[in-house]
């Protein structure tokens, strides 16, 4: 998969895909799957337009990113993008009038056609929307292709805001449903405090990258794949109270795997919430629920 930043001079044809597509959720999937289907065509490639940070820093409502602009080219590899248009959102950035945007793409790189949600905005102040979008492509000569807006089971618009929520109190099972595949973070494995170790259930301590969203604190069952096998894993996201550890912590105890995975990245993929974090009375205790929450995985 190739990469390129926003405004970089390329010459190959693309069919770009408009959005945030920060979270790759079911919706700017289907905005994907259209552009794939468009793309042969035009003999283009399709590219998604994306941001490398939080574009609601400015904004003070930042919770964190689902997927880190890292986890969005892992996830967006395996959905058969061709290339990633990378941009930093900054106040220059969020300064741009809708056509000064439009241009800085167009201008510089031949595009077949644009692919869009039917609520893409986009410019200053969101001041452009898919009819502006529209004038602009009729004067310059590309095809546009607008989606609808998929919903949840209640009707609302699916939103990446609606997945933070989902994430944030712990609905895992949910949030995967309207992601269209299972949530995950991916990261270093680094030392830890070699507590789980000593009690039988060595964990791999992932180390998040800036700005990654911090989910509900809890116990979770999860799947990790290392060196193409994929093992079953209870993760602790959170502190460790038994341990009089306040530290924010994502640890995995990796069912049936030992060898050593320092400096390896690892993605851990969310499959459901097991229970919340407790302070144990005893090193015995907390070695008995660990063993539960195996038979939960199994």
């Amino acid at each position: 998969m190739n990469q390129t930043t926003f405004g970089e001079k390329v010459n190959y044809k693309s069919v770009m895909c408009l959005g945030a597509f920060d979270s790759i959720h079911l919706g700017h999937r289907e905005v994907i799957k259209r552009a794939n289907e468009v793309k042969l065509r035009y003999g283009a490639n399709c590219a998604v337009f994306t941001y490398y940070n939080d574009i609601s820093i400015f904004s003070n409502k930042s919770k964190g990113l689902v997927y880190t602009f890292d986890e969005r080219l892992f996830c967006l590899e395996k959905i058969q993008v061709d290339e990633v248009c990378g941009c930093e959102f900054t106040e220059e950035f969020a300064k741009l009038s809708p056509y000064q945007f439009l241009n800085k793409i167009a201008d510089n790189r031949p595009i077949a056609a644009f692919v869009c949600g039917k609520d893409f905005t986009f410019g200053y102040n969101k001041s452009g929307d898919v009819s502006l979008l529209s004038e602009y492509c009729k004067k310059k000569n590309i095809d546009l292709y607008v989606c609808d807006f998929l919903t949840d089971e209640s009707g609302n618009k699916l939103s990446t805001t609606t997945i933070k929520n989902l994430l944030l109190k712990g609905e895992i099972e949910r949030a995967n449903l309207l992601l269209g595949g299972k949530y995950f973070i991916r990261g270093e494995v680094v030392r830890g405090r070699q507590e789980g170790r000593k009690l039988g259930f060595p964990t791999a301590n992932i180390k998040l990258e800036c700005g990654k969203l911090i989910i509900k604190a809890g116990v979770y069952a999860t799947t990790v794949n290392v060196g193409g096998t994929s093992y079953r894993a209870i993760t602790n996201v959170g502190s460790a109270p038994t341990f009089n550890s306040k530290e924010f912590l994502v640890e995995c105890y990796i069912y049936g795997f030992s060898g050593n995975l320092y400096g390896k990245i690892l993605t851990i993929q969310f499959d459901g919430f097991i229970r919340e974090i407790k302070k144990f009375h005893s090193v015995d205790l907390l070695v008995d629920q660990l063993n539960e929450d195996l038979k939960v995985i199994k």
